[in-house]
This record gives C-alpha cells, sequence and structure tokens, in this order.
C-alpha cells in the first residue's frame, strides 16, 4: 500500500509540483494567522460591534476575486502554459504579501482587507493551473495516489505553518511572518521553474506572459488542415467567456456528484472561519493560543487520512465519501458541544481525518470525467461555485452568528453533512 501511494513520486516534475505546492501553503498559513491576529486586536477579541463581521470581511477578501474572476479565467486558462501561470501566480503573491508586510501596521482595516483582496487574485489563476496539470505529470493508474500526495503535501504544509505560525507571531510579530510568507511565495518560484516547458511552440512573442499552450506535433505528421468556413458565416462563440468550463463541469451526474462534494468541504470551511473561530476565542483570551493548535490538528487528521485513504480509493467510492461525511458530522458535532480546549482539538483532528478521503475522491473523479482540452476550464469554474458558496455563508453567517449562537450554527452543519452523507451513501452518484 506504501509503495502504491508513493508511486507518483517517481516523476520528477510531480515531486517539484508537491514542493512548490507545500511552500505556498505554508505561507498562506502564516498570512492567514497574522491576518486573524490583527482582526482581533483591533476588534478586542471580536467582541466590539461588527466583531464576526471582521471575520466575514477576511472571507470577502480571500473568495471575492474568485467569484469575480473565475468565469473569465474559466475561458482561458486551458490556452495558457499551466507551469507559467503558477510561476507568475505566486511571483505577483511574492510581491504583494512582502507590501502587505510594512503597510499593514497604518492601513485601516477596510485597506488592508483590500490589499489581501489584490493579492487573492493570483489563487484564480494558480489552483487550477495546479489541478489540471497534475494528469500531464503522472500515468491515469497513478492520479489517486497523487491527488493523496498532494492532499498530503498540503495538510503537512498547512501544519507546518500553523505550528510555525504560532511562535513566530510572537517572536517576530505580524510585519516578520508576513516577510516569512512572501519569502515562502518566493522559493514556491524556484520549485516550479524545475517543471520542463510544455512544448517548443508555447515560445512566442508574448515574451512568456501567459503564453498560449500550443500541443506538440509529431516529427513527420502534416498539420491538420483548418475546416473552411462559408462565406459570410460567423464563427461560433460561447455565450460568454466561461461557458466551455461550466458546461464540462456539469456535464455528467458523476462529474456533478464530484463537485457538490468539494463544494461542501468549502462549505464547511466557511462555518468554520465564522463560528469556529467566534467558538474558539470564547475559550482562548488569545486567539492563537488555540486556533493554531486546532489548525494543526485538522491538518494533522488530514494528513493521516490521506496516507491511509490514499491508495485504497479504487472502489465504493460514494459509500467511502458518505462514511467519510459522518465523520466529519461527528466532528462537528464535537465542536459545537466542546468547552475543554483538548476536545476542540479532537473535534477538529477528526473533520481534517474524515474530508480527507472525500476531498481526493472528488479530485479524482473530476480528472478522470474531464477532457484534458478543457480540465483547468472546469477546475476554475469548480473554484467558482466552492469560492462563492464559500463567501455567500461567511458573509451570511458575519450577520447572523455572535458568540452565543455560533455552537447552534454549527450543530446544523452537523446535521446538514449527515443528511448529504445519506445521499451519496444510498445514491452512490460516483463511480464503483
Amino acid at each position: 500500500m506504501v509503495a502504491a501511494l508513493l508511486s507518483p513520486l517517481r516523476s520528477r516534475p510531480f515531486r517539484w509540483l508537491l514542493a512548490g505546492q507545500a511552500f505556498s501553503l505554508i505561507g498562506d498559513r502564516l498570512n492567514y494567522l497574522a491576518l486573524v491576529a490583527v482582526l482581533s486586536e483591533r476588534t478586542s477579541q471580536f467582541r466590539t460591534a461588527g466583531g464576526a463581521g471582521t471575520l466575514s470581511g477576511l472571507a470577502v477578501a480571500l473568495l471575492l476575486p474568485a467569484a469575480l474572476l473565475s468565469p473569465w479565467a474559466a475561458g482561458r486558462i486551458d490556452r495558457w502554459a499551466r507551469r507559467d501561470v503558477m510561476i507568475q501566480a505566486d511571483a505577483a503573491r511574492a510581491a504583494l504579501t512582502l507590501g502587505l508586510a510594512f503597510a499593514v501596521p497604518w492601513l485601516p482595516t477596510w485597506g488592508a482587507l483590500t490589499l489581501v483582496g489584490v493579492g487573492a487574485v493570483a489563487n484564480v489563476f494558480f489552483l487550477p493551473a495546479r489541478l489540471a496539470i497534475v494528469p500531464e505529470l503522472v500515468r491515469q493508474d497513478e492520479l489517486n495516489p497523487a491527488n493523496a500526495l498532494g492532499l498530503l503535501a498540503s495538510v503537512l504544509a498547512t501544519l507546518f505553518g500553523t505550528l510555525l505560525g504560532g511562535p513566530l507571531l510572537a517572536l517576530i510579530g505580524v510585519r516578520g511572518a508576513l516577510i516569512a510568507d512572501a519569502a515562502t511565495f518566493a522559493i514556491s518560484v524556484l520549485t516550479l521553474l524545475q517543471l520542463p516547458r510544455r512544448a517548443a511552440a508555447d515560445e512566442d512573442a508574448t515574451g512568456g506572459l501567459l503564453r498560449p499552450a500550443a500541443p506538440p506535433v509529431e516529427a513527420g505528421a502534416s498539420t491538420p488542415p483548418t475546416p473552411r468556413q462559408a462565406p459570410g458565416a460567423a464563427s461560433p462563440r460561447p455565450l460568454w467567456p466561461g461557458a466551455r468550463g461550466f458546461a464540462e463541469l456539469f456535464r455528467t451526474e458523476r462529474s456533478v456528484a464530484a463537485a457538490l462534494l468539494i463544494w461542501t468541504t468549502w462549505i464547511v470551511g466557511a462555518l468554520l472561519h465564522v463560528c469556529g473561530t467566534l467558538r474558539i476565542q470564547e475559550l482562548s483570551p488569545r486567539i492563537t493560543d488555540l486556533l493554531a493548535p486546532a489548525l494543526a490538528a485538522v491538518g494533522g487528521g488530514g494528513a493521516i487520512g490521506a496516507a491511509f485513504f490514499g491508495s485504497r480509493l479504487r472502489r465504493a467510492r460514494s459509500l467511502l465519501s458518505g462514511v467519510g461525511l459522518w465523520v466529519a458530522a461527528v466532528g462537528l458535532g464535537l465542536l459545537a458541544l466542546a468547552t475543554d480546549p483538548a476536545w476542540i482539538v479532537a473535534a477538529a483532528f477528526v473533520t481534517g481525518f474524515a474530508t480527507a478521503p472525500v476531498y481526493i475522491l472528488a479530485d479524482t473523479e473530476l480528472m478522470e470525467a474531464l477532457p484534458g482540452s478543457a480540465r483547468g476550464g472546469a477546475m476554475a469554474a469548480r473554484d467558482f461555485f466552492c469560492k462563492a458558496g464559500f463567501l455567500l455563508v461567511a458573509l451570511g453567517l458575519g450577520r447572523l452568528a455572535g458568540p452565543a449562537s455560533a455552537p447552534g450554527w454549527i450543530a446544523g452543519g452537523a446535521v446538514a453533512l449527515a443528511a448529504l452523507g445519506a445521499y451519496y451513501a444510498v445514491r452512490r452518484p460516483l463511480r464503483s
């Protein structure tokens, strides 16, 4: 089982991709903890009027760019070299995070969140490109373990960034943590530069800025003729740029069911971002003292779940997804009821462990169901629905939830997860 899980690592480009992903995510976690610490300080530990609303504001800054730009990106990202998209995205994040490090002490809250939002634009392009490039680097029969290793790298990087973030904030402050965040993005750029270029045809007069990625032509093969078009006939065009990506995402029941699984994990994330943070703040005067261990527990659970299930997900995918959602519902129930920090950490671990196979299965289902020529656009469409859903839920909870009502909202989320788990276990829409 271990050999099967590690088999994608035989691909050198895939190893570099994992390294770049890990450094990016370490930076993301440092950034998030630093921003939560700043918001907690400015709102007296989220107890002032609008304290919960500032958490919604952070969600808006991080996710609104995806809601606005993903439809546009879905219509274009498959025309660009995916390696270069990721490199340029992380280079932009490094520069913007460095600017934020020096600006955040004197910027008002809305100004700091605006700068965070500008930096989040890069994620609109980085994440779909990273997902779309995986099938180009490994064999088809290695997609499940490759996605498991991708999740494992993600959660371990998140775990490391979280464990490092608390002490780092105490030692060097918000500015120092943000500078360290910028450094991780710069290191990610260096690792991604090791990925191979798609083809010599990628080189053109654009100077390497988001070059269209032309498919390679085999030696001796003739270029297929361009179909003739009747005089005066107009080329068919989609009604809007992302039409093809969205059409592919919702083309079959299997792809819809896979997208719904990923959407569900993002909705749970929105619930935890607002209500989970409020719950933790009630139990810990200094937010990072308990938030960092809780996030680390989610990462640790996800890492163990990814390692355990990564090579065991070939059959009964719908049933495994349903069971994963049920166990995640138990984790949310523990979070709603727990009053002891140790139980909060345990609940976070259970939730991370249970959602790991759900996320792996969903990514593999999408990669297998989507044609390669439209995979990047469909992944951008997926990001739009996930992040728009996260944003709407976070905004709603920012207005409706408070420290006293947070446990009730978390318990409601647990009930909804259990009901969805029953649908997957009984209806079985994924491949068996």
